[in-house]
């Protein structure tokens, strides 16, 4: 099977099969021989070749060229190549990035010297999920243009390196950036939060900052772990100096926002009795006058990183809020913290997460579960970046109930097509039937009244038809229900058992950058989405049938010489009484 894009491709794809035009290297040519992928069971294999696109080749009309440009421009790379297939156990995917060094764009964040597997950042205890790679965030500023062609982010973040620059005479990128990795690792920590037990949450300290994202995640949080980033550093003496420099500009900063905050809420209160002008309602010898002024004038309370005592050579910065703080970067009990000590510099979302990060660092050595090991003994051992998500309970959990999952996602896009387009979705009104005679009494003497009654009576004591002249009764609600017999559905712990943490590598070889993602079962994320999609449409089709049924259908255009059904001394019509 080909699929082609246009016909200009249809037709040079004819060409190629015919022999009347070149063809492109075998796959295997372009893939490269490698022994110790002999294992590798490839299913499909897919390319895209952008080389010769420019910038263009944007704004042509055509998407997919679009598409390409933007994804050479941002990457850097020249092509992208594609198999999917499987290996031992588990369901590969390779895409190689096709690019020569030194690298451009985004993948010149990977322009730096591979780490091996096992001398990865070591990680607290418990942790089964995690991101570990190799920057070089001297890049960042690169990524920042490729991302950002309009200019905004790249002016606050020039306005800000400038600032930084003149009040604290830090350089963002050579003083901070550069002194950090080339090893880094991202991971949320199991250790739970004892500040989330501090303070009782409340829907106004909750948003009392501004509705934002950490906001709408305070209810959870308890129960959500905390972030953490770990990176090697270069140079602590001066990378500490720097640290200090940027923390005091970002408290600024935060300062800024916070006065810029109460002063919006002062603008946006009522003038009058009860507003900041009531003091003008009293007396003239008891108006605020000079005190309100003073009171505008105080301190304004701001959530700001604050130096904590610490050992020697250690630096330790946590955010702290004043109560009486009207602007909140969070909820109450958000208290990210900084630590830096000889060696790494550590950014958590609490200082029980930075804790076990501190005491991870001090072991010097990381041993991984069972489950974590298993899964990364499919990886090469020189990367440059390895991520490792452990669902195998949620993955064997939506297994064990996939039936009723499929179910309740199908059943909720029908509750959604039906909110959303209720017109659409709703069933056609049956037609009324024909108004009934009035009954006549007279007509027969021996009729008792309780005959007369049930005449009388809507739908004519059938509960089963609408009455007539109204629309038809509203129909009850349309959903699935699959039957299943339990006793053949597998257990959670039994298909647990069988799967393993998915993992995604980052290697590099001649050819460029190589991303080869394993994992025991195919994302939660696709099956999930045809089923609530496939819910969605169901009411949606059924409607539209429908109405093709009910609708009446055309008459037929009567022919010349040719008798219709129904007409009276025509074949197929009634026969005239007098006849």
């Amino acid at each position: 099977m080909i699929g082609i894009h246009n016909n200009d491709d249809g037709t040079l794809m004819t060409r190629t099969i015919d022999g009347q035009a070149p063809a492109i290297a075998p796959l295997t040519t372009i893939w490269g021989s490698n022994k110790e992928e002999t294992g590798f069971q490839v299913v499909s294999s897919s390319f895209a070749d952008f080389s010769s696109l420019g910038a263009g080749s944007k704004g042509r009309g055509d998407l997919l060229l679009t598409l390409l440009a933007g994804v050479k421009q941002i990457t850097g790379a020249t092509k992208v190549l594609q198999q999917r297939g499987v290996e031992d156990q588990a369901i590969v995917t390779r895409t190689r990035l096709v690019a020569q060094k030194p690298y451009a764009a985004a993948l010149g964040l990977l322009d730096v010297p591979s780490f091996k597997k096992s001398e990865m950042i070591p990680l607290p205890e418990g942790v089964n999920s995690f991101v570990a790679f190799s920057l070089n965030p001297e890049r960042l500023t690169g990524l920042i243009d490729m991302l950002d062609p309009t200019g905004g982010l790249k002016t606050k973040y020039a306005e800000f390196t400038q600032t930084l620059k003149v009040s604290s005479r830090v350089d963002l990128e050579k003083d901070l950036l550069a002194r950090l990795g080339p090893k880094m690792t991202f991971y949320v920590s199991p250790v739970k939060s004892a500040a989330a037990e501090d303070e009782p949450l409340s829907m106004q300290s909750l948003f009392s900052g501004g509705v934002d994202l950490s906001n709408l995640l305070a209810l959870s949080r308890p129960y959500v772990p905390e972030a953490t980033f770990v990176a090697e550093v270069k140079e602590p003496a001066s990378l500490g100096k720097a640290l200090d420099g940027f923390i005091i500009e970002i408290n600024k900063e935060i300062k800024a926002k916070a006065t810029a905050f109460e002063d919006a809420q002062a603008a946006a209160e009522p003038r009058g009795r009860g507003g900041r002008d009531a003091d003008f309602d009293q007396p003239k010898a008891k108006r605020g006058g000079g005190d309100r002024a003073k009171d505008r004038k105080a301190e304004v309370a701001a959530p700001k990183f604050n130096l904590l005592s610490s050992p020697t050579n250690t630096k330790k910065f946590q955010l702290q809020t004043p109560s009486q703080a009207k602007y909140r970067l969070g909820p109450p009990h958000f208290r990210p913290m900084i630590y830096m000590d000889g060696k790494h510099l550590v950014i958590a979302a609490s200082a029980g997460s930075a804790d076990a990060a501190i005491k991870a660092l001090e072991s010097k050595e990381w041993k991984p579960s069972p489950e974590v090991e298993k899964a990364l003994a499919g990886v090469p051992e020189n990367l440059l970046g390895v991520a490792v998500v452990d669902s195998t309970s949620s993955t064997s959990a939506l297994l064990a109930s996939f039936p009723g999952t499929v179910q309740a996602q199908i059943n909720t896009g029908i509750a959604l097509a039906k909110t959303l387009f209720p017109a659409a979705s709703a069933m056609p009104a049956a037609p009324a039937p024909a108004p009934a005679q009035a009954p006549a009494f007279a007509a027969n003497p021996r009729r008792s009244m309780k005959d007369a009654d049930d005449e009388f009576r809507p739908l004519n004591g059938r509960p089963d038809q609408p009455i007539p002249g109204t629309p038809a009764a509203t129909p009850p609600p349309q959903v699935v229900k699959f039957q299943v017999n339990p006793d053949q559905l597998p257990k959670s712990e039994e298909v647990k058992a069988l799967l393993f943490p998915s993992t995604i590598a980052i290697t590099e070889d001649p050819q460029g950058i190589l991303f080869t993602q394993r994992s025991a079962f195919p994302e939660q994320i696709g099956f999930q989405s045809n089923a609530l999609v496939a819910g969605f449409m169901m009411p949606l089709i059924q409607a539209a049938r429908a109405r093709i049924k009910t609708a009446p259908a055309p008459a037929a255009t009567p022919q010349p010489n040719v008798a219709q059904p129904g007409q009276d001394n025509r074949p197929g019509g009634r026969r005239r009484r007098d006849e």
